[in-house]
């Protein structure tokens, strides 16, 4: 498939496994793609990266200079924790379907969209409540909310997860 690349903007990129198979359902599955995502954090020199990690899914934001590296990126990112779950498992599937990628072109949309991916954990209950998400190593909540105030993330995270304000501060806990 061919997409035009823009640059100097931030994109929205879902990678969704397969038929939404759940292939990085531990700890050490999800470990692949994020080692993979650091290391391609680095190498290809991305700035303001927000992501999460689920059992069938990946999803981050960031800031692109160069939009032609995003495919790059990808096939990092995909190819090489799909070679490393099949290292590691008797899987012989594809692991990954298409990814979706979305231009983001405005400040209030952008900020909606970092509390959509940092929170995303919550919405598919990989974690129960906000404190277990500080915590979670496969989502950048925590290292989002030492970069912009943590009562701003938080919004930003009811604002697009759609938890009722209940529901929502039950997860404080």
């Amino acid at each position: 498939m061919s997409r035009n690349f823009y640059n100097n903007v931030y994109y929205f990129i879902t990678v969704p496994t397969v038929r939404c198979f759940p292939f990085f359902d531990t700890i050490e599955k999800k470990s692949l793609i994020l080692a993979r995502l650091e290391k391609s954090k680095g190498l290809f020199r991305v700035e303001d990266l927000d992501f999460s990690i689920m059992s069938n899914h990946y999803h981050f934001v960031s800031y692109f200079r160069d939009g032609r590296i995003i495919p790059r990126l990808l096939q990092m990112v995909n190819g090489g924790s799909a070679y490393d779950l099949n290292r590691i498992t008797d899987n012989k599937k594809p692991v990954w379907d298409e990814y979706f990628i979305y231009l983001i072109d405005k400040e209030v949309l952008l900020s909606k969209v970092r509390g959509y991916v940092v929170g995303n954990p919550v919405k598919h209950s990989e974690v129960k409540t906000l404190a277990e998400l500080e915590k979670y190593p496969f989502s950048s909540f925590y290292t989002l909310t030492k970069k912009i105030d943590r009562e701003q993330v938080l919004s930003w995270i009811q604002s697009v997860i759609l938890l009722e304000d209940e529901k929502f501060l039950e997860t404080l806990g």
